[in-house]
């Protein structure tokens, strides 16, 4: 299986320690719920398989905030840990949930990257979305990652996240993983 340079320092990168135990989760969530903090409604829910195979999100009606988790980067492409359960698919599945909680307004933490807003939640599923579709669409033909880098899926959009070959890489990658058998 070919591995990039980058892929291998990346996963180096990101290798972080074990958490304090105040940091362990000690109640787990797999779908949607609410609850109430300070008076006010709170409603969470479960991504899975999007940026980790633990995103969560958390909307405040009364705010009509949205903070989003790790699903969610802005200004930068996302990162998605496939060694943790994140794929192509899920990112765009949480992507899907999201735009169905947000308005244009709604105010939406992200996180990595500046605040943003329903409105570029909506574009960023079906940026996300189309990828997923146009990725789907090489492994048949068995295209690998030099021939889909060469393609600029996302070429439009690096203006505004950067050089999108990794992340484009990453997303091959997941969809190999979930599509190809061993």
């Amino acid at each position: 299986m070919y591995l990039s340079s980058s892929l291998l320092s990346w996963n180096h990168e990101v290798r972080y320690g074990p958490l304090a135990k105040p940091g362990i989760p000690n109640q787990v969530i797999s779908g949607e719920g609410k609850l109430k903090f300070a008076g006010q409604q709170i409603i969470y829910g479960y991504l899975p398989a999007a940026h980790t195979n633990g995103d969560i999100f958390l909307y405040f009606p009364i705010l009509d905030t949205l903070v989003a988790g790790g699903a969610v980067t802005t200004g930068q492409w996302p990162v998605m840990d496939i060694r943790q359960g994140g794929w192509i698919g899920g990112l765009v599945n949480a992507y899907g949930i999201l735009a169905s909680i947000v308005s244009a307004d709604t105010t939406v933490i992200p996180a990595h990257g500046p605040v943003t807003n329903g409105t570029e939640i909506i574009r960023m599923r079906n940026m996300y979305s189309g990828l997923h579709l146009d990725l789907a669409e090489q492994l048949n033909p068995g295209m690998g990652w030099d021939d889909v880098r060469e393609m600029g899926l996302l070429a439009p959009h690096e203006a505004q996240f950067g050089d999108s070959s990794f992340f484009v890489e990453t997303a091959h990658r997941s969809l190999q993983m979930a599509y190809v058998p061993d």
